[in-house]
Protein backbone atom coordinates (compact mmCIF):
# COMPACT_ATOMS: atom_id res chain seq x y z
CA UNK A 1 0.00 0.00 0.00
CA UNK A 2 1.42 3.36 -0.97
CA UNK A 3 0.29 6.62 0.46
CA UNK A 4 0.07 9.64 -1.76
CA UNK A 5 1.16 12.81 -0.08
CA UNK A 6 -0.69 15.83 -1.33
CA UNK A 7 1.63 18.71 -2.04
CA UNK A 8 0.30 21.92 -0.56
CA UNK A 9 1.03 25.20 -2.26
CA UNK A 10 2.20 27.61 0.47
CA UNK A 11 0.70 30.63 -1.27
CA UNK A 12 -2.73 29.01 -1.52
CA UNK A 13 -2.48 27.75 2.07
CA UNK A 14 -1.83 31.32 3.32
CA UNK A 15 -4.76 32.58 1.26
CA UNK A 16 -7.02 29.88 2.74
CA UNK A 17 -5.90 30.78 6.28
CA UNK A 18 -6.67 34.43 5.61
CA UNK A 19 -10.08 33.55 4.15
CA UNK A 20 -10.92 31.75 7.40
CA UNK A 21 -9.73 34.74 9.45
CA UNK A 22 -11.77 37.16 7.34
CA UNK A 23 -14.88 34.98 7.70
CA UNK A 24 -14.31 34.93 11.45
CA UNK A 25 -14.49 38.76 11.34
CA UNK A 26 -17.75 38.67 9.37
CA UNK A 27 -16.31 39.31 5.90
CA UNK A 28 -17.23 37.32 2.84
CA UNK A 29 -14.02 35.75 1.55
CA UNK A 30 -13.63 32.87 -0.90
CA UNK A 31 -10.82 31.16 -2.78
CA UNK A 32 -11.74 31.13 -6.45
CA UNK A 33 -10.45 31.56 -9.97
CA UNK A 34 -10.86 35.13 -11.24
CA UNK A 35 -12.26 35.81 -14.67
CA UNK A 36 -9.59 36.36 -17.26
CA UNK A 37 -11.80 38.88 -19.05
CA UNK A 38 -11.06 42.58 -19.16
CA UNK A 39 -8.19 44.60 -17.78
CA UNK A 40 -6.68 44.21 -14.31
CA UNK A 41 -4.44 46.37 -12.11
CA UNK A 42 -1.98 44.90 -9.61
CA UNK A 43 -1.64 46.61 -6.23
CA UNK A 44 0.85 46.00 -3.45
CA UNK A 45 2.34 47.70 -0.44
CA UNK A 46 5.69 49.44 -0.92
CA UNK A 47 7.51 46.57 0.82
CA UNK A 48 5.85 43.97 -1.48
CA UNK A 49 4.60 41.97 1.53
CA UNK A 50 1.26 41.45 -0.20
CA UNK A 51 -0.21 41.85 -3.65
CA UNK A 52 -3.73 42.02 -4.97
CA UNK A 53 -5.56 42.59 -8.23
CA UNK A 54 -8.58 44.76 -9.02
CA UNK A 55 -10.60 45.45 -12.12
CA UNK A 56 -10.39 49.23 -12.59
CA UNK A 57 -13.94 49.46 -13.92
CA UNK A 58 -15.29 47.68 -10.83
CA UNK A 59 -13.39 50.07 -8.54
CA UNK A 60 -14.64 53.08 -10.48
CA UNK A 61 -18.27 51.86 -10.29
CA UNK A 62 -18.01 51.80 -6.50
CA UNK A 63 -16.24 55.16 -6.23
CA UNK A 64 -18.24 57.10 -8.82
CA UNK A 65 -21.01 55.32 -10.73
CA UNK A 66 -21.55 58.43 -12.89
CA UNK A 67 -17.90 58.44 -14.00
CA UNK A 68 -17.94 54.69 -14.55
CA UNK A 69 -20.89 55.11 -16.90
CA UNK A 70 -19.01 57.76 -18.85
CA UNK A 71 -15.75 55.77 -18.98
CA UNK A 72 -16.90 53.15 -21.46
CA UNK A 73 -14.26 53.83 -24.10
CA UNK A 74 -11.40 51.42 -24.65
CA UNK A 75 -8.39 52.38 -22.58
CA UNK A 76 -10.40 54.15 -19.87
CA UNK A 77 -8.81 51.83 -17.27
CA UNK A 78 -5.50 53.63 -17.88
CA UNK A 79 -7.12 56.80 -16.52
CA UNK A 80 -8.00 55.02 -13.27
CA UNK A 81 -4.35 54.17 -12.44
CA UNK A 82 -3.22 57.75 -11.68
CA UNK A 83 -6.38 58.28 -9.65
CA UNK A 84 -5.73 55.14 -7.61
CA UNK A 85 -2.11 56.16 -7.06
CA UNK A 86 -3.10 59.70 -5.99
CA UNK A 87 -5.89 58.62 -3.64
CA UNK A 88 -4.64 58.38 -0.06
CA UNK A 89 -6.94 55.45 0.82
CA UNK A 90 -8.40 54.04 -2.42
CA UNK A 91 -10.08 51.33 -0.31
CA UNK A 92 -10.00 49.92 3.19
CA UNK A 93 -7.95 46.75 3.34
CA UNK A 94 -10.45 44.04 4.27
CA UNK A 95 -7.77 41.76 5.72
CA UNK A 96 -7.20 42.36 9.46
CA UNK A 97 -3.42 41.78 9.52
CA UNK A 98 -2.51 43.88 6.46
CA UNK A 99 -1.34 47.44 6.48
CA UNK A 100 -0.32 49.83 3.80
CA UNK A 101 1.60 53.05 4.27
CA UNK A 102 2.13 53.52 0.56
CA UNK A 103 0.25 51.75 -2.19
CA UNK A 104 2.07 50.68 -5.36
CA UNK A 105 -0.19 50.70 -8.41
CA UNK A 106 0.95 49.02 -11.62
CA UNK A 107 -0.28 49.64 -15.16
CA UNK A 108 -3.35 47.74 -16.40
CA UNK A 109 -2.76 44.34 -18.00
CA UNK A 110 -5.13 41.87 -19.68
CA UNK A 111 -6.65 39.10 -17.57
CA UNK A 112 -4.32 36.58 -19.21
CA UNK A 113 -1.51 38.12 -17.10
CA UNK A 114 -3.16 37.12 -13.79
CA UNK A 115 -1.29 34.52 -11.73
CA UNK A 116 -2.26 30.88 -12.16
CA UNK A 117 -4.36 29.24 -9.50
CA UNK A 118 -6.99 30.46 -7.10
CA UNK A 119 -6.95 33.92 -5.56
CA UNK A 120 -8.60 35.12 -2.37
CA UNK A 121 -11.65 37.16 -3.39
CA UNK A 122 -12.78 39.67 -0.76
CA UNK A 123 -15.30 42.46 -1.19
CA UNK A 124 -13.94 45.77 0.02
CA UNK A 125 -15.80 49.04 0.40
CA UNK A 126 -14.74 49.85 -3.18
CA UNK A 127 -15.38 46.56 -4.99
CA UNK A 128 -13.75 43.19 -5.33
CA UNK A 129 -10.16 42.72 -4.23
CA UNK A 130 -8.36 39.59 -5.43
CA UNK A 131 -5.44 38.79 -3.12
CA UNK A 132 -2.61 36.90 -4.85
CA UNK A 133 0.04 36.87 -2.13
CA UNK A 134 -0.15 37.50 1.61
CA UNK A 135 2.25 37.31 4.55
CA UNK A 136 1.71 34.68 7.23
CA UNK A 137 -0.84 35.48 9.92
Amino acid sequence: MSLRVRQIDRREWLLAQTATECQRHGREATLEYPTRQGMWVRLSDAEKRWSAWIQPGDWLEHVSPALAGAAVSAGAEHLVVPWLAATERPFELPVPHLSCRRLCVENPVPGSALPEGKLLHIMSDRGGLWMAYLPAL
